[in-house]
């Protein structure tokens, strides 16, 4: 049935085009749907914005140019560890706001898909598809800002990210509690100076971005683990500041961090460790071939006192 009305409004669609001046192929009653389809207006001149409302929310806004008679479009954003949201439906008109919930520190791609309607049933014309990474800022990322600023200059890239992981080890413990609410946000780290995997790999990720050094988020295949990567002369890292800041030795790490998981190659990096936590999809993670930084700590009780030693 679904077939059968598509080709029903493929003809209505014919039929109203023979009158438009088109080449003959466009309109010839034998074209496909698929052809006849193509004869709508690609939305053009598709714009996208992202605005901080307040370090809780962001208004993402979107507009874009055709002459199809209504628009499908989604506002959506992907956080890089999972998480994602969507806001759309269909309108008659060009654009399209909507204010999202989104944590200070967190890195998101918002992005708008729109497309075409002939028909308030369709054909729909391809889809066009526009993307922008944006960061919500506010008292915590600015703090990290500060701490950048104040102890960073004149430091290489390697010494820069050594001394994000140094400063979180030093001055955030594992939330052994497991309060949600406070160690999974970059807030919870830097206020009460507690953190699970989450609330470390996102403090990791505000010092990266104020460094201007590339990073992602990864995620563990079973979902139970975050760390970062990071990227330095052209060649990709993992850093798992949680793992390098074990609970139980406060004492020693507060004046001997650990690294273990400092900088370490995807194959070194996994085996160390023989659960599922590190170990990830590999097609949407970038290759960390190079081992200059690998080390044998976390193996046979050894830890690594000197990156790289």
């Amino acid at each position: 049935m679904k077939k059968e009305m598509l080709k029903i409004a493929a003809s209505v669609l014919t039929a109203s085009l023979l009158f438009t001046g088109l080449p003959a192929q466009i309109v010839d009653q034998k074209a496909s749907v698929e052809t006849v389809c193509a004869a709508v207006a690609k939305p053009t001149n598709v714009k996208l914005s992202v605005k901080r409302v307040s370090s809780s929310k962001v208004k993402v806004s979107a507009s874009w140019s055709g002459s199809a008679p209504a628009y499908m479009f989604e506002l959506y954003y992907e956080d890089g560890y999972g998480g994602h949201g969507s806001a759309g439906g269909v309108q008659y008109d060009t654009s399209f706001s909507y204010t999202f919930k989104h944590p200070e520190g967190e890195m998101r791609t918002y992005g708008i898909k729109v497309k075409g309607i002939a028909g308030n049933d369709g054909p729909y014309s391809a889809q066009v598809k526009k993307t922008k990474n944006f960061m919500n800022t506010g008292t915590y990322t600015k703090k990290i800002k500060n701490l950048v600023k104040s102890n960073t200059s004149g430091m290489s890239d390697y010494e820069k990210v050594r001394f994000a992981h140094d400063w979180l080890i030093k001055n955030v413990d594992y939330d052994q509690t497991y309060d949600m609410e406070k160690s999974t946000t970059l807030a919870g780290t830097m206020k009460y100076k507690k953190a699970v995997c989450q609330g470390y790999s996102i403090a990791f990720g505000v010092f990266m971005k104020e460094m201007k050094i590339p990073s992602k988020y990864v995620v563990s295949t079973n979902g139970d683990h975050m760390w970062n990567l990071v990227k330095l002369g052209g060649k990709w890292y993992h850093v798992d500041v949680t793992w390098d800041d074990p609970m139980g030795m406060e004492s020693v790490t507060i004046d001997h961090p650990i690294y273990d998981y400092f900088l370490q190659s995807t194959g070194n990096f996994q085996a160390k460790d023989p659960s599922a936590d590190h170990i990830f999809k590999t097609k949407s993670v970038p290759t960390a071939n190079s081992t200059i930084y690998d080390n044998p700590g976390s193996t046979d009780n050894y830890y690594e006192a000197v990156p790289g030693d």
